[in-house]
Formats: C-alpha cells, structure tokens, sequence
C-alpha cells in the first residue's frame, strides 16, 4: 500500500506561490476562527523558524489518480485548484493576508545580526531584510495523496481532533450541501445577519453558534410540520440527522443549490427564509428592552418558534393580526404578561429560560393569549 501522506519544509514564499490553487471547502470545513492576538503568535513563529505545526494538504491530481472520482475531476478542471485544505487554513490564510497587506505585525524580528522592531506594520512596510527574512521562513506542508474523496471529511476531524471542533463543526464537515446552504447565511457576511447578527458575539459566531441554531430552527419546523399533534423532541438531538440527509445527493458537478442536490431537504428552507426576513423587519418596528445579546436571542428564539408553529399549521401572523410592524411589540406584550400571571414561578416562567425543551408549551400558550386578544378586539 502506499504513503498516504508526506511531510516537507518549505519557504513561506512557495506557499504562497501556490495559495490559489488551494481550495478551502465550504462544504466541509471550518471557519476562520483566529483572532489578531493568536496571528501575531503565529507570524512570530515565522520570523523565528519555529512554525514546526504543518499546513495539511491533499495533492487532488495525486489523490484522482488513486481514487478516481467525478468529484475530484470537477475540482481539477472546474474549480482549476490543485489542493485543497485539510487543516491549517487559518495559518495560510495568515500568512497570505500579512503578505498582501491586509493584516498587521507588531513584535521583534531578528535577522543576520540586525534587529528590528515593529508595531502594527504592514509587510509593505517592513525594512527589505525583514520582508527577505518572512518570505524565506521555513514552513511544514503535509501532502496527502492517496485519499479517497469521501474520506476527506474523516481526515479532516481526525486532524482537528485535538482542537475541539464544536458538535455544530463536526455535523458542518459532513459533505451535503445543506452545510454550505447554512453558510451563505450565518456570519457577519451572511443573509441572515440582519436578523441574528446582535445575538451572537464575533466568536460564537466564528464558532458556528449562529449557524446551529439556524439548524435547530429547520430541524423544529420541520418536525412541527410532520407531526402538528406531536410534542417536537429536543430539537439539537436530531441536527446530526439532519446534516447525514443530504449526503447521498451530494455531487460537486450539480449546481449548489439545485432541485436534486437539496432534494433531502423540505419547504422548512424557503420557510425560514421567509421568516428571517420577516422578523428582520419587525426588528425594524420593535425593540426590545435591553441591549444584550441574550435578550435578543431570547427574541429570535420566540419569533421563530411561533412563525414554526404558525407555519405548520397552516396559518400566517396576519390571521392573529400581527404583522410586522406590531409582531415584536405584541409577542412580547404577551410574553411579559404571562410571566406575570404565573405567580408560582414555576410554570410559564420556568418556560421561559433560553431553551428548546420549554419551546413547545411556552409558544402554546403565547399563541392563546394572542388569538384570545385578537378575538376580543375583533368582536369589539
């Protein structure tokens, strides 16, 4: 059998001589998750040739002609790359932006005798011994070449076992195309910012936490959908099920999102499509008390459980009233209310906690309050 993989020193020059022919693979990968702190350590290392943690690839011709795959020939002739990303793409995607100028270095660097100090400069700004010295530092590139194309997703988590890929990064790594579906709208450049973006910090965000409660919310609607009677079940039990759906109609040929490679997936998608963007400009009309951002994920989490629950049963926000110029205000009216009806404490305000579990019975109960009222309104 041979070498699945080889090890090798090499200049930060000649990685960045082929960083275009590395593809990062959203529908696998993790994000970017460094901050500026943890990028300064690590071009400090370059600078004093102890960046001995390799930058993980897999050589796709290498792998092609092993493991012939259709997949592969669409990376090759479509994508035009020739690598792609297995673990290390913070530390390239590092020293690609330090090189074109769009991060800074702060720290000491000594080359040939001299030393030279710098704070928050740019490589364009660097003495030219110093520009000589980052370019000509050692780097390890591992190469895989004998990997299968289904497997890139196990060697993936088996390298990033010691860094502790979150669940939510785990299920991301399997190769369906609901993963780069939820991608294209979480983080600060995604379609639902505008609605999730205050409840989540940059780190939990880098960290896929906004990205696995937009799962959590397709994985409840869908489930209300099915079973309308039926008391949903702990909707973060069944995101890995989810994720595996998709798996079988996953082919880098089809079009990203087309009819068959989202086929596993229900009209719970273009659902929360619609409900992100209504509750996106209901935010516009309403806000609410407070400004942390767990009161505003307590607010996401209400809208989107009683949009659910509308949804599957057949009914809109308007058959309650509500739009969304007065949905922010009045569930939260109601929401208020109940708490204050419930001077045990331990039924609809235990309910209220941040949670999935309460979810079911705490929408039930808001939703009563909000058809009792508008009935009241409608016979006045």
């Amino acid at each position: 059998m041979s070498t699945n993989f080889n090890t090798k020193t090499t200049t930060v020059q000649a990685l960045l001589d082929i960083y275009s022919k590395i593809l990062v693979p959203k529908w696998f990968q993790r994000n970017s998750v460094w901050n500026r702190k943890t990028q300064i350590k690590y071009l400090e290392s370059v600078f004093d040739n102890f960046a001995t943690t390799p930058i993980v690839l897999a050589d796709v011709m290498s792998c092609a002609e092993s493991h012939p795959s259709k997949n592969y020939d669409v990376i090759l002739d479509g994508f035009k790359v020739r690598f792609i990303s297995m673990d290390g793409q913070n530390r390239a995607e590092t020293l690609w932006s330090f090189y074109n100028n769009i991060i800074t270095f702060t720290g000491t660097i000594v080359d040939r005798g001299e030393t030279y100090e710098y704070k928050n400069s740019f490589f364009k700004d660097l003495a030219p011994a110093a520009r000589f010295a980052f370019l000509d530092a050692t780097i390890v590139i591992q190469e895989y070449s004998n990997l299968a194309f289904e497997k890139l997703p196990t060697i993936f988590r088996r390298l990033n076992a010691g860094i502790s890929l979150n669940p939510q990064e785990v299920r991301n790594s399997e190769q369906t195309y609901i993963a780069e579906w939820v991608r294209t709208r979480s983080g600060t450049k995604g379609a639902y910012y505008g609605a999730m973006g205050s409840c989540f910090k940059e780190n939990a965000r880098s960290r896929m936490t906004d990205s696995e409660h937009i799962v959590k919310f397709l994985v409840y609607a869908r489930e209300l959908k099915d079973n309308p009677t039926k008391t949903p079940k702990k909707a973060k039990s069944n995101l890995d099920e989810y994720y595996k759906k998709g798996i079988d109609t996953f082919e880098l040929a089809q079009e990203t999102f087309s009819d068959r490679s989202m086929s596993a997936y229900g009209d719970e998608l273009t659902w929360l499509d619609s409900a992100m963007s209504f509750h996106k400009k209901a935010l516009g009309h309403f806000k609410p008390p407070g400004d942390s951002s767990a009161g505003d994920l307590s607010n996401l989490l209400l809208s989107m459980w009683l949009q659910a629950r509308l949804w599957a049963d057949g009914k809109t926000a308007a058959d309650l009233g509500l739009n969304e110029h007065n949905f922010l205000r009045k569930v939260s009216a109601a929401d208020t209310a109940l708490k204050k009806a419930d001077a045990s404490g331990e039924g609809y305000r235990e309910l209220a906690r941040v949670n999935w579990q309460g979810a079911p019975e705490r929408c039930k109960q808001l939703l009563e309050l909000l058809s009792r009222t508008f009935e009241q309104k409608e016979a006045a």
